[in-house]
């Protein structure tokens, strides 16, 4: 006879009931490493044994890993009968405002109606917010769309109000404003909730359906993990990314909490689409010689000196970006460090007055509206720190230089994002980056390289 697991569901937690000797196998199953385990307190006195474990010993778990523990039944000949505790509410159709929604849009929204939750993984350029709008649309839901950075909580509740027709509500650390549809910031959110503040928790109680923008962003964090179990009524859950996970801990801790991909385009058909513009990387040796005394340095030393500090590598960065300005292109350099683009805009003033503006973390919303203005409307150049290392919306970005260096294939990945879009007259994106000399630095721009060529860039140089 055929073996039939019960499983208890609802919107936070789902539970197995019986048979309770398939607890076992399934916490072996769904269980990691994460990473640095080895080197915690807890591992080196034997006090925990590495994995994190995404089944209770009693057969507890979170509801976004349930398709994937239902599928892996199914596989051992075991069906499942459900106790569904949760609400659904049936979706309309979906209704943008002031666009016509891509096929490809179209289908992730359907997708995404009919599985109820999951992660979206669609490439940079690829209108991800029109699809969080065109759900949001779907639903009559009082809605959390989650964001971790400022600008993107401006540019989101700016396109979420144009595309719904109605004004969205905001809470950030210093407004607190919820309407239907409230475009939230993470940190924001965490540390209320910590506060136990009866405000935000009116609020999470109220919320039937959650969008997290930039998923990726929250897998590892234990903040978002307890802000998603506060969020007690809401049924419906999606997560957006162009890169949601590069581990397998990434993986299953993000299927917890919102559910398994449901819609997937690459960013290699969405220039097939027509809907971003080919890329083109330029790869140039870092002027200058490494200094021998720096290649067994420790990896912070080394970006200090052969990056940050290193003036033959910054005049490079700076008379490449002045050369491809005065023909007409919008340049946008990134970096990492506020004194890194502080030396950057000062070497680009050096050669062309008035010619570069640094955005950074700690600079004004007002301000960094007006220069982003500027530069769309003629500014030639714009230094920007990682408040435009993702979701930042600039299409006419037509050159973008990557003066920070960097391993991350995801980062690597959402860098190159940000200049993709279509623009009036931009036919394609140049990129710039640097073969850098020491040691740990120059790993990395070989890591840059394998990463673009898999993105399908056509990659040049390096070039001396």
């Amino acid at each position: 006879m055929k073996q039939t697991a019960i499983i208890s569901s609802g919107n936070v937690y789902s539970k197995l009931l019986s048979p309770e000797e398939l607890i076992v196998p399934l916490r072996l199953k769904y269980r990691f490493r994460p990473d640095g385990y080895k080197f915690t307190r807890a591992f080196k006195a034997g006090a925990w044994d590495g994995w994190s474990y995404l089944i209770t010993p009693k057969g507890y778990f979170m509801t976004g890993l349930l398709p994937e523990v239902i599928t892996h039944l199914t596989e051992l000949n075991i069906s499942t009968k459900l106790q569904d505790k949760r609400n659904r509410i049936k979706p309309g159709a979906p209704d943008v405002k002031g666009i016509t929604l891509r096929g490809y849009q179209l289908d992730a929204i359907k997708e995404c109606l009919k599985h109820e939750r999951g992660t979206i993984e669609v490439g940079t350029g690829g209108g991800k917010t029109e699809i969080a709008a065109g759900i949001i649309s779907a639903y009559n839901a009082k809605t959390a769309f989650i964001t971790h950075t400022k600008s993107l909580r401006f540019q989101s509740a700016e396109r979420l109000s144009e595309r719904l027709g109605y004004e969205v509500g905001i809470i950030d650390s210093s407004t607190f404003n919820p309407k239907r549809v409230t475009v939230c910031m993470m940190p924001t959110l965490a540390s209320r909730l910590k506060n136990k503040d009866r405000h935000v928790l009116d609020f999470f109680s109220s919320v039937e359906l959650v969008i997290t923008d930039e998923v990726h962003h929250q897998t590892s964090a234990q903040t978002w993990g307890a802000v998603s179990k506060a969020l007690v009524n809401a049924y419906h859950r999606y997560g957006l990314s162009a890169t949601p996970y590069s581990t397998r801990g990434e993986m299953l801790t993000l299927f917890s909490h919102i559910g398994p991909v449901v819609y997937k385009r690459s960013s290699a058909t969405l220039r097939e689409d027509g809907v971003n513009v080919p890329v083109v990387v330029q790869m140039y040796r870092t002027a200058g010689t490494a200094p021998v005394a720096f290649q067994s340095a420790p990896f912070p030393e080394q970006y200090r000196k052969g990056i940050v500090e290193n003036q033959s590598r910054n005049i490079q960065v700076a008379k490449l970006a002045v050369s491809h300005a005065e023909k007409g292109e919008k340049v946008v350099i990134l970096v990492v460090q506020q004194d890194h683009g502080a030396l950057l805009e000062q070497e680009c003033n050096r050669l062309r007055p008035k010619s570069s503006r640094f955005v950074y973390g700690l600079t004004d919303q007002d301000e960094r509206a007006s220069v982003e203005k500027l530069f769309k409307r003629g500014a030639a150049i714009m230094i920007v720190s990682r408040i435009m290392g993702e979701g930042k919306d600039i299409p006419c970005i037509s050159t973008l230089i990557n003066a920070a260096g960097g391993k991350s294939d995801r980062e690597t990945t959402q860098k190159a994002g940000r200049g993709v879009r279509l623009s009036p007259g931009k036919t394609f994106l140049t990129i710039i980056d640097f073969v850098d000399h020491l040691s740990y630095l120059h790993r990395h721009s070989k890591q840059r390289m394998r990463t673009y060529a898999s993105l399908g860039y056509q990659l040049v140089g390096a070039i001396d």
